[in-house]
Order: structure tokens, then sequence, then C-alpha cells
């Protein structure tokens, strides 16, 4: 995602009058305003945004972790649900430890030339640290 898919993310989310993605979007642009502002350089606009929809996403997370805790605050659990979800949707889907091992496993397969153990460890050591 962009700055401009950003922007016109928001305006389509305005003409559904969907209030919590628009909520959801909004923190995305202020904090990308924010790090645009800032004395630090940003090399790739695009990752940075991903990055903030991360943490934004994190955020949420953290706040329903305390909300799910308190009755009185059912009406905010429902709207941070929402806009977790909205953003959610532009993360990239991370993959089970299953789908990591079988990839893994069928990579090291189809090619010879990895048969080297050391290749191997290296491999694996690679894809657990993603």
């Amino acid at each position: 995602m962009n700055k401009e898919d950003l922007y016109n993310e928001l305006k389509k989310m305005y003409k559904e009058n969907d209030k919590n993605a628009i909520q959801a979007l909004k923190n995305v642009i202020a904090q990308l305003s924010l790090a645009e502002k800032s004395k630090q350089a940003i090399n790739n606009i695009d990752e940075k945004i991903m990055k903030i929809i991360e943490k934004e996403v994190k955020t949420y997370e953290e706040q329903l972790s305390y909300l799910t805790q308190r009755e009185d605050k059912a009406e905010d659990v429902q709207k941070y649900i929402a806009q977790k979800d909205f953003l959610s949707k532009y993360l990239p889907t991370k993959m089970s430890y299953e789908e990591l091992d079988k990839y893994v496993r069928d990579l090291l397969s189809e090619n010879p030339i990895l048969n080297d153990t050391s290749k191997k460890q290296a491999i694996w050591l690679a894809f657990l640290c993603l």
C-alpha cells in the first residue's frame, strides 16, 4: 500500500460512511505524518506505511486485551475489533509453523544442491528468524 492508496481508501470509507475504517485510516495517516515531519529519514514510504499498520494492529490488540476484562467497555471492544480487522486486511498473511515447515522441506527436497548439512541448517535458521 502506498500513500495514494491510503488516501483513496480513506475517501472510499467516507463515501461508505464506515466510521471505524475512517478512524483506523486516520490513525495510520497521523502516524505517517509524524514520521515524515520527524528528522528521521524515510527511505521507503510503502514499507513505512506497512510498519505503521502493523503497529496500529498491535496497539488495537493490546487495547482489546485490556478492554475485554471490563464489562462496561463492550462498545469500545466492538469498535477496536472493527478497526483492527479493517487494518489487518492490508497486512501480509503469516505462515503457520506447519506451512513454513512444509515449504522448507519442499525447498530442500527440490534442490539437490542443498544436500549439504550446513546449507540445510542455514536455510532452517533463516526461516526460523522470519
